[in-house]
């Protein structure tokens, strides 16, 4: 092969490559490109059930109580659908009621009471 041959098959190497890489990407992100989903969209079914997953929203007005020094229950919404949130730990100063949030956690679900979701802020 001459010269110009073995660049145009290099040329056609990289480009298959790159072809290739970038489609292992987006298989691998998946659903994870969402950066958190509402409640709205968790009503739906959207949110993944089998693994933790962000939620997003508002913090409800009056929903916010403490068990413990541990244990805090509030209510997430999105002014459509709300959930409600046990999470375990130390809020951060910001946390207040009318306040967005991310959280991070699973669905749980207990007797007949709505979803509950476990979860960081």
């Amino acid at each position: 092969m001459t010269k110009r041959q073995n660049r145009m098959v290099l040329v056609a190497l990289l480009i298959a490559g790159a072809i290739l890489a970038v489609t292992l990407l987006f298989q691998a992100l998946g659903n994870n490109s969402n950066y958190f989903y509402s409640p709205t969209e968790v009503a739906q079914g959207k949110a993944p059930i089998d693994r933790s997953f962000r939620l997003g929203g508002m913090v409800a007005v009056g929903s916010f109580k403490r068990e413990d020094l541990k244990s805090t229950f509030f209510d997430v919404t999105d002014y459509k659908n709300k959930f409600s949130i046990e999470y375990t730990g130390i809020l951060p100063d910001l946390f207040r009621e009318g306040q967005g949030i991310i959280t991070t956690g699973s669905l749980v679900m207990v007797d007949l009471l709505p979803p509950k979701f476990f979860g960081k802020t």
